[in-house]
């Protein structure tokens, strides 16, 4: 489920009907905000099918507090492969500030020279904690707090007291997952 960010999935889902989809988008904005979420979402829209489990998309996360350039090197043998039943293979690289070096400098040559079918979304909290090179060969997507009238609403939704989503709105500051956590 989308809450808020209107604006920028409207946008992917033009980018996908138009068929001039970037090889690479670069997802950034605080922690919580829905990010993730809209990558799924973008990846199940290209894939045609809603399942986490789909033999084309990848999804690269931090080990031990960093992504490491071993797991970049997988990614990149995996986007090699032809997609499997799909007219793309999808990569969800969350937390991507959190690439060391190496990794990021073995991404950089992925973006450089896109293999076929294959669309890379960077999830990251500042796209100032990436390679400039890396940026630039991205379709950059910013991601901003929700405003809180959004946030109760979705919380009224889900029957909870006028007290609780009144407390939940003002702690979760706009983001999203920090409201769904409560």
């Amino acid at each position: 489920m989308i809450l808020g960010h209107k604006r920028q999935w409207e946008f992917l889902k033009k980018t996908v009907e138009s068929e001039k989809i970037p090889h690479a988008f670069l997802f950034s904005g605080q922690s919580n905000l829905g990010k993730k979420t809209i990558a799924f979402e973008l990846a199940f829209l290209l894939l045609g099918d809603g399942n986490r489990q789909h033999p084309d998309l990848i999804l690269v996360e931090p080990l031990e507090k960093e992504i490491q350039i071993a797991q970049v090197r997988d990614l990149n043998w995996k986007l090699y492969l032809k997609p499997y039943s799909a007219p793309f293979k999808v990569a969800i690289i969350d937390q991507a500030h959190l690439m060391n070096s190496e990794a990021q400098n073995c991404l950089l040559k992925t973006l450089e020279e896109p293999r076929g079918k294959t669309i890379l979304i960077l999830i990251a909290e500042s796209s100032e904690l990436l390679l400039p090179t890396i940026v630039s060969r991205c379709e950059s997507i910013k991601f901003y707090q929700v405003s809180q009238e959004i946030i109760q609403k979705y919380l009224k939704e889900q029957g909870i007291s006028d007290k609780e989503i009144k407390e939940i709105s003002q702690v979760s500051q706009g983001r999203p997952g920090v409201a769904v956590d409560f």
